[in-house]
């Protein structure tokens, strides 16, 4: 039951049309060119290495990106964000930290030692949640500042739990209840989930006046909250309750049960930890919250850590974390230290410059056969980078093989498929973009990469360079993740889905929003810009894609500008719709 308690292998067809093969769009329209993209007659980039580019100082700092070809360094400056020395910014944690979310996920760590705030002053605060040290949940929470600078902030402390109405001769004695759940959930959990966990249950919290909102009367009106270890304790402790416990002999009353075995009635108990962490301190999505002064603590390496420990640190050394993540700001804070923001409010109302890339790839399909990521090479990565609120854009094309210049854009070329796959995952972390964007990318663009990589990587084992290609999160070392997923209702009858997790990354695909959000004849990019933005799309029929590509510089310029094309519409698209 859920009851809010309140006080007294599937075709990823592109678009969602069917073609035969490449990577392009619809047929039988006329091909027309937008004036910004036409071809224009200016020399290839033919740079000697010394013409390069160099790189300012300001961008060399705390970027891990190996920009190892001379056109990508050429344009890595205008790919990063404008590099910030966190500590100097925030003056070590003296200053409100504003961010507002845009994505949230959980990991497992340890409780921390000490209080975020200790690194100010020298008050004792106690670390909200568990003070054992084994392995309890953290919430890792993505966002940006007013100035557009990325944010992960740590949220320690908060624990998760579920509701239990007592029955009314149940006699509350918090500790014995606590270590009778405590024996049950040891026997009960998986071994998965009690791996290096010594106590299950943290603390049986008594609630007397609450009652449930389901129905117009409620029997019950005392409640136990029982706090455990980790959230995937949650459903095997509400099958222990509903099963029935034999009660602690002082919580049983004087009304003559003998064996004082009672089955428990759970609430709540199937809320996801993070929307649970959401409404219990007020926060919306996608809304704004407030770190307040001197009340958590920025990450910095350890030799820059004012006050570090000069023994060794342990995994379970949580006094001062480093960063492990691709963020600009990286920030412990407890739970109940965070303010949340009413969206209501017209200073809380508007959006930070979040960072969105919008991105559409083409193949080299075979004639007569949709691409196969098996067999079938990516032969153009077309992106558009800009900030919300700022009309200008970056537009970046990768290009396999040589290609003429394009009016405003920066043209990378390679010499191998897996040196343009490779540059490219280096883009993607150079531009640390927070919404990725596009045209059925879910479903197409985004898993075809990531099975074209690994494709090639078990053709070429030994000698690939592509192993760390599906790297794309901001967590480091986390690799991209995809699932087939099954949507139903209906309204929309039965889609099969791929759902990718990328760290830190929100994934906005504009095909299902305006499946969902709009009634159409016809949802191809061609139709939905047609629709909305009152023209069409550079037409390149699927049935040439591989002509253009094996022919001549000019060939694959015409393929660029329609790439190209098909990464800006959607974000124009966005604002339309």
């Amino acid at each position: 039951m859920n009851m809010d308690l309140e006080s007294s292998s599937v075709l990823r067809l592109r678009g969602g049309g069917e073609r035969g093969g490449g990577g392009g769009g619809e047929s039988d329209i006329e091909e027309t060119f937008d004036p910004q993209f036409e071809y224009t007659e200016e020399p290839p980039l033919e740079e000697e290495e010394g013409d390069c580019m160099e790189i300012p100082e300001e961008y060399e700092t705390g970027s891990s990106v190996n920009a190892s070809d001379h056109v990508s360094r050429r344009y890595y400056p205008t790919w990063i964000r404008p590099s910030i020395d966190p500590v100097t910014v925030l003056e070590g944690g003296a200053l409100d930290l504003d961010m507002q979310c845009t994505d949230l996920d959980i990991l497992t760590g340890y409780p921390l030692q000490t209080h975020p705030a200790s690194t100010h002053d020298q008050k004792s605060r106690k670390v909200p949640g568990p003070s054992v040290q084994q392995p309890c949940p953290i919430l890792r929470l993505y966002g940006s500042t007013r100035e557009g600078a990325s944010v992960c902030a740590y949220v320690h402390g908060f624990s998760p739990y579920a509701f239990f109405s007592c029955p009314d001769s149940y006699v509350h004695h918090g500790n014995d209840m606590r270590h009778c759940l405590n024996d049950l959930l040891r026997s009960g959990v998986r071994s998965s989930d009690g791996r290096d966990v010594s106590v299950f249950c943290h603390g049986v919290k008594y609630h007397e006046g609450k009652r449930s909102l389901l129905g117009y009367v409620s029997a019950h009106q005392k409640f136990l909250q029982v706090y455990v270890a980790s959230p995937t304790m949650v459903p095997t402790l509400k099958r222990i309750m509903e099963e029935g416990i034999e009660l602690p002999r002082k919580c049983r009353g004087d009304d003559g049960e003998d064996d004082g075995h009672v089955r428990f009635e759970a609430y709540e108990a199937n809320v996801p930890f993070v929307l649970r962490f959401m409404i219990d301190i007020g926060m919306t999505g996608g809304g704004w919250v407030t770190l307040p002064s001197k009340r958590y603590r920025v990450r910095v390496p350890r030799k820059n850590a004012p006050g570090a420990p000069k023994r060794q640190r342990t995994a379970h050394d949580g006094h001062f974390e480093t960063p492990k993540m691709h963020c600009q700001i990286e920030v412990d804070v407890t739970f109940n230290d965070m303010i949340p923001r009413d969206p209501n409010d017209s200073a809380w109302s508007g959006i930070a410059p979040l960072r969105i890339l919008s991105f559409d790839i083409e193949c080299a399909g075979r004639r007569g056969h949709f691409p196969e990521a098996k067999r079938d090479p990516v032969i153009q990565i077309a992106n558009v980078l800009s900030s919300f609120g700022k009309e200008e854009n970056v537009r970046t094309i990768f290009t396999l093989g040589s290609c003429l210049p394009v009016v405003g854009a920066q043209v990378v070329c390679s010499d191998t498929e897996e040196e343009m796959l490779e540059k490219w995952r280096e883009y993607l972390e150079a531009t640390d973009p927070d919404i990725l964007t596009g045209y059925n990318v879910q479903n197409f663009d985004i898993p075809y990469l990531l099975d074209r990589a690994e494709a090639l990587t078990n053709d070429n084992s030994q000698n690939s360079k592509l192993h760390s290609f599906a790297l794309w999160g901001r967590v480091k070392g986390q690799k991209a993740r995809m699932k087939d997923t099954t949507f139903q209702s209906a309204a929309f009858g039965k889609r099969s889905n791929i759902e990718t997790t990328i760290d830190g990354r929100v994934i906005f695909d504009m095909l299902p929003y305006m499946q969902r959000n709009h009634k159409l004849s016809s949802y191809t990019l061609n139709s939905v810009c047609s629709e909305f933005l009152g023209q069409q799309k550079e037409d390149v029929h699927h049935s040439i894609i591989a002509t253009l590509q094996n022919g001549t510089d000019e060939d694959r310029h015409r393929l660029a500008t329609y790439c190209l094309k098909d990464a800006l519409l959607p974000q124009v698209s966005s604002v339309a719709g």
